[in-house]
């Protein structure tokens, strides 16, 4: 069972989360270019009525880290078969693995480009409600709360998105990466924001209505053009084991169906657990250093581990205040 205040400090994760899916989805529904200090301006009403610091510097690393992230895409945009600014990329041939054993394996041995980054927020986000790779024995009070806001699978679901829009407004709307694309089932056309250029697809919370599907991301060949069905790399769902979010055979036929091929589709599966998860994640995403980092010395900087350590100690040291 996750300690009182750590359990604490995810809840307050939970909570700027949904402070957070709210100023997006505000200011990226809308024509207008939106920049890191935009989205800074819209929080800072609601961190100056929690009325502590901590919010603050949660919201900074969170910032930190999908700059990150935007950095680790550049880097990868080096290679030649990389989506970039300028053109076009050939899709990579799809795997074909032999002697497959479950029905997904098909699914999640694809090769997928960006897939580290990708599964990099992913393990950020299995953060959220203590990831141990093992079921509770208890509910806490924390778990309540979660509930509340849609449960565990919801929220990770929800901060894959809300990352990967922080790092396309850092990367001035040209990241490759698309989180919870919305199209439209009858058009087969992305639900987009007019009069945005870079183009930029509507931030929307869930598909809403049995006519739209949504995808929980989309890797696209041309950076420059929408999201349409020819431009997808790669269409990819992602699953949160740990908040018992299994693969579905019939999702990802009915995605196929949608996409006319599974040629497009692929699967990563989430897990504090290394043998199910995709993507190896650790048992939490963030600095699991609670004990208060020793003073620096004069003259030397502080490395950026250490800083991330630094800040989770606060989150979890002074969690509890938020809540008395």
């Amino acid at each position: 069972m996750v300690a009182p205040v750590v359990a604490a400090a995810y809840v307050v994760l939970a909570f700027l989360l949904r402070v957070l899916l709210y100023v997006l989805k505000k200011l990226l529904n809308q024509a207008a270019k939106v920049t890191t200090d935009i989205v800074k301006k819209h929080l800072a009403p609601f961190l100056a009525d929690i009325g502590a610091s901590i919010a603050q510097n949660l919201i900074e690393f969170i910032f930190s880290f999908a700059t990150e992230v935007a950095t680790d895409i550049k880097k990868e945009q080096r290679g030649s078969t990389t989506p970039k600014p300028s053109g076009s990329t050939k899709p990579t041939a799809p795997s074909r693995p032999s002697n497959v054993g479950a029905w997904y394996e098909v699914y999640t041995k694809k090769p997928i480009l960006f897939k580290s980054v990708i599964c990099k927020v992913c393990c950020f986000s299995n953060q959220i409600g203590g990831a141990t790779g093992k079921a509770p024995k208890k509910e806490t009070m924390a778990d309540k709360v979660i509930s509340l806001w849609g449960g565990l699978r919801h929220l990770r679901q929800k901060a894959v998105q809300v990352i990967f829009a922080l790092v396309d407004i850092v990367m001035e709307h040209k990241c490759p990466i698309k989180a919870e694309v919305i199209y439209d089932k009858k058009t087969k056309q992305p639900l987009m924001v007019a009069g945005a250029n870079p183009p930029r697809h509507r931030f929307m919370e869930t598909p809403g209505g049995d006519h739209r599907i949504g995808a929980d991301v989309v890797v696209v060949k041309d950076i420059m053009k929408a999201p349409t069905i020819d431009n997808i790399l790669h269409w990819v769902e992602i699953k949160f084991l740990d908040s018992k979010d299994p693969p579905n055979e019939k999702q990802m036929r009915t995605y196929s169906d949608f996409l006319g091929s599974s040629t497009k589709l692929a699967m990563i599966r989430v897990s504090a657990d290394p043998k199910t998860s995709d993507c190896g994640c650790k048992a939490k995403a963030v600095p699991q250093n609670t004990q208060k980092p020793s003073s620096t010395p004069q003259g030397k900087k502080t490395s950026k581990v250490n800083k991330m350590r630094e800040v989770w100690d606060i989150v979890v040291t002074n969690a509890e205040n938020l809540w008395k």
